[in-house]
């Protein structure tokens, strides 16, 4: 059973506990990579090595070289489609100048269609086109996974890794601007780990004003200033990447993000240069990147936008509505009936691999024994968490964001 040792005091002990829980970082691509460079700070370097130990998923050195409820009866469903293109486009038409957009490799592509088609069931016609961005597919699946899509009135189209600078796909949120259709005028990006259960619409309606950016409060935001031991370290720790207490305080998770296409391309490339500069020394990547250049120009919006799945393990009165689920860390859904999702969580994902049994190759399962490691772990973290994640302060501050929520 994994749990975290209150007694541990140093920072790789606090990315691996929060790579655990529910607030580990958003990295979107299921397959290992190489482990990144060295803390710039000398004195840092053993402990950056035994967090490296720790963490299974670490992305490459950043250079300018390398750089639905259920979906049952859901293909029954009839939109209008034109045919398979030879190119990159899948089925469907453009419609729309807001683009609900994901950006997934191979190992990602399951869930994130499953979350395409629950958005695009609760997207108005018209309102929005949802689009997957793939990147680094072999040929011989291109065209039937964009029939797939299709089915789902979703398009997909494929990219070549040198797209975005052979960086890892959580960078590809931050190439937008150069990949999307120039039509697109407002552009929402969602992470692939995610469920849809509610109506889109408004986060696409809602008045953004020029120079701002739509996002969540993570849930470390919540942490901030609290006494406890863990709230401590990661109040430290993003202290430590340059953000004042007031934007530690609304710091926000990058997995749900709205922007006007306008302000895209400056967005993207303050991203990546910061990255380029300093993603060594960030724990939760692109996310802590985007929390540094622009955490005072960033709108805050509800957490029923970006919901932490492990805030079902607990009751908070001033969060009700949930429209996007995000699974923050492993286990997630696909992975199996876990605790909090259950049976209810993970059987769409079994539903749509029976409609399309060639989608099994497209996410990455977990092996048994990691399957009943977690069975015990999930229900251990629903107490233990419990004692941080279920008290009065952290209440009022959800109580807090939520009056005052830009949508």
């Amino acid at each position: 059973m994994e749990v975290f040792e209150a007694g541990a005091s140093d920072l790789p002990s606090l990315a691996h506990h929060l790579r655990r829980s529910a607030i580990g970082p958003r990295i979107q691509s299921a397959s290992p990579a190489p482990p990144r460079g060295a803390f710039s700070c000398a004195c840092h370097r053993r402990l950056v090595l035994r967090f490296r130990l720790a963490n299974c998923h670490q992305p490459p050195p950043f250079t300018t070289q390398n750089r639905m409820s259920t979906l049952r009866g859901y293909s029954n469903l009839s939109y209008e489609q034109s045919d398979v293109t030879s190119g990159n486009c899948s089925m469907g038409t453009l419609m729309s100048d807001c683009c609900f957009c994901y950006t997934t490799d191979k190992y990602y592509f399951l869930p994130t269609l499953l979350s395409a088609a629950q958005a695009r069931r609760h997207i108005s016609k018209g309102k929005a086109d949802v689009l997957i961005l793939g990147f680094d597919f072999q040929p011989q699946d291109k065209k039937f996974l964009q029939q797939i899509a299709a089915e789902y009135d979703v398009r997909v189209q494929f990219h070549d890794r040198r797209e975005i600078g052979n960086l890892p796909i959580y960078m590809a949120r931050h190439f937008l601007d150069a990949i999307l259709d120039k039509r697109y005028g407002n552009v929402i990006h969602i992470d692939g780990d995610t469920q849809i259960h509610a109506d889109i619409d408004p986060l696409i309606e809602a008045p953004l004003p020029s120079g701002r950016i739509f996002a969540a409060p993570d849930p470390m935001a919540l942490l901030c200033g609290e006494p406890d031991r863990l709230s401590r370290k990661t109040t430290a720790y993003l202290r430590s990447i340059g953000l004042s207490s007031g934007i530690a305080a609304r710091y926000i998770n990058s997995g749900v993000f709205r922007v006007a296409r306008s302000d895209l391309k400056a967005i993207d490339q303050e991203i990546q240069k910061l990255c380029e500069r300093n993603l060594a020394q960030y724990v939760f990547t692109e996310q802590d990147a985007m929390n540094v250049a622009f955490g005072d120009r960033i709108s805050l919006i509800s957490l029923k936008w970006n919901y932490p799945a492990f805030f079902t393990n607990f009751e908070y009165n001033g969060l009700r509505d949930v429209h996007i689920k995000h699974f923050m860390s492993n286990p997630r859904p696909w992975h199996g009936p876990f605790i909090p999702w259950g049976k209810a969580g993970y059987s769409p994902y079994t539903d749509i691999i029976s409609a399309h049994p060639h989608l099994k190759d497209f996410y990455r399962p977990m092996p048994r024994r990691t399957v009943v490691r977690y069975m015990i772990q999930q229900r251990a973290k629903r107490f233990l968490d419990s004692r941080i994640w279920q008290t009065g302060a952290i209440a009022n501050k959800i109580v807090e964001f939520e009056k005052h929520a830009a949508v």
